[in-house]
């Protein structure tokens, strides 16, 4: 067996058998532990760190395992009594009896990552985008709705403080449109030591700033309309080395309903508008918008209450999953539509996912 490498002191591990069954030794878990929930995080970037924090904050969380290939600065301050991994496959070996994984590796990855998860048992909490094309996420929403072990896209802006009261404000009307507007002047850079500029790699991100900030877009309107994406029309799409930096798509809805996404990596602005247009009950319109803050890792806790009630037999998550799924196969629509010249792109996400 091989020995992990902690972060900072050296602890003996813990083993469990599972006999076989991936369900058995969570169960046996529980008997040995309580309602400790024994956790794990994939990759130590600025997402992995997050989630090990906010495992490391809850009393009803246990963080046995990080697994990390990389053996640089993003060691320091984990928490240091938490063995280190350096693939999942020595992770899976040690049988730590993990119950929930956060997967926090480039896109690339995300599909093998999680799709080994589910076969063991294992819950995933799944950073965006879910994958990198529609092809991985169908591969990987049929297996986790056939599975035992839920799979939860991290749509945190959808837990978020700021679109709560918006989607508040509007509760007795009738939305009609989301406008999304997202300006940096460079895409965000990975932690240094690794592949630090993956998100404008499309082999690893997918994409550019559709994949990283318009399937937010997406997740929010699904979450807004209750109801998938029905064609894409990109009137703007400038890319550089096959990634996006450039956008302006209009998507529709059932309804007539609509979410127009613009972004840009070469803004000289930074910005994060989000707008919603409503007709309230007397026939009148009401217009709202915020400003997106900073802290995403706060809004952590309303994805994690979602793995919660998935432990105690709700369905929920797959409507989140399949939301995330339709998400990257509008993103390719996106695409398709641009470089065929603004043409609208029907989309059946319908299609998409089994159930």
């Amino acid at each position: 067996m091989r020995t992990p490498v902690p972060t900072a002191h050296d602890q003996p591990r813990r083993r469990a058998t599972r006999n076989g069954d991936p369900l058995r030794g969570r169960l046996a878990n529980r008997e040995r532990h309580g309602a400790v929930i024994r956790s794990a995080v994939l990759g130590a970037g600025m997402a992995g760190r997050r989630h090990a924090e906010f495992y490391h904050s809850r009393p009803d969380v246990e963080l046995t395992a990080i697994v990390e290939p990389c053996r640089d600065e993003r060691i320091a301050g984990l928490p240091g009594s938490v063995p280190l991994f350096d693939s999942l496959d020595n992770l899976w070996e040690a049988d730590l009896n993990v119950d929930v994984i956060s997967v926090c590796s480039p896109p690339a990855a995300h599909c093998a990552n999680v799709l080994q998860a589910v076969e063991r048992g294992v819950g995933c909490l799944c950073e965006k985008p879910l994958t990198r094309t529609s092809a991985e996420a169908w591969q990987l929403t049929a297996a986790a709705t056939r599975g035992a072990a839920p799979v939860i896209p991290v749509h945190n802006y959808a837990h978020s403080p700021w679109w709560r009261s918006l989607k508040a404000a509007v509760y007795a009307a009738v939305p009609e449109t989301l406008t999304v507007s997202i300006e940096r002047p460079h895409a965000a850079f990975g932690v240094a030591g690794r592949h630090a500029g993956w998100r404008t790699d499309a082999p690893v991100s997918g994409g550019g700033i559709v994949w990283d900030f318009g399937v937010h877009a997406l997740y929010l309107a699904d979450d807004l309309f209750a109801a998938a994406p029905l064609s894409a029309r990109t009137s703007c799409w400038r890319e550089e080395r096959g990634c996006e930096i450039e956008c302006d798509i209009t998507f529709t809805y059932p309804g007539d309903r609509l979410l127009r996404f613009t972004g840009s990596w070469c803004s000289r602005r930074r910005t994060s508008s989000w707008c919603v247009t409503a007709q309230t009950q007397s026939g009148g319109a009401i217009t709202l918008t915020r400003q997106s803050p900073s802290g995403t890792g706060l809004w952590l806790d309303g994805v994690f209450a979602e793995y919660l009630m998935a432990r105690e037999g709700s369905r929920a998550w797959r409507r989140t999953l399949r939301s995330s799924a339709a998400a990257i196969l509008a993103a390719e629509a996106a695409r398709r539509s641009a470089r065929s010249l603004g043409t609208t792109v029907l989309l059946d996400a319908a299609a998409l996912h089994p159930v």
